[in-house]
């Protein structure tokens, strides 16, 4: 077991994982990208968790850096293997975050969709308390080109 950056080359397992979690599939182009424009961010990270040689899951976190408030690390995301659940990899990956926030004086924090509920008991578990509630409001600016 080892967790490890992220590369390129894991491009098509990453996308394997999120897909699996129900994220929307995107195009080849667009994962790409994201995935090349994370990799070479100076605030984000993406990490994975291999296991005898293959990925099992993933993490992105990131730097988050506001005006009126204290800079944080947010997780952006994390998506383990479902035929992998339940061995403490999805906690390997948190615990890893919350390690690398500690030595660069971070907090940490995570969004969970409000009817994820065994999400939220996955991050209560590892010591993560509900702070707020919110919404999110999104804009498509397609509707202005």
């Amino acid at each position: 077991m080892s967790i490890r950056k992220a590369e390129e080359s894991d491009f098509e397992i990453i996308d394997s994982l999120s897909n699996e979690l129900g994220y929307k599939r995107q195009t080849k182009d667009i994962v790409e990208k994201g995935l090349k424009t994370i990799l070479s961010s100076s605030v984000d990270n993406l990490f994975v968790y291999e296991k005898i040689g293959n990925v099992k899951g993933w993490i992105h976190f990131f730097i988050a850096n506001r005006v009126a408030s204290e800079s944080f690390v947010e997780i952006g995301g994390l998506v383990v293997d479902s035929s992998a659940r339940r061995e403490g990899i999805g906690k390997s990956l948190v615990e890893f975050v919350k390690q690398w926030a500690k030595n660069n004086n971070y907090e940490v924090r995570v969004r969970c969709n409000t009817q994820r509920k065994e999400t939220h008991v996955f991050y209560e578990s590892l010591s993560f308390m509900s702070k707020k509630s919110q919404y999110v409001f999104q804009n498509d600016l397609k509707e202005f080109i």
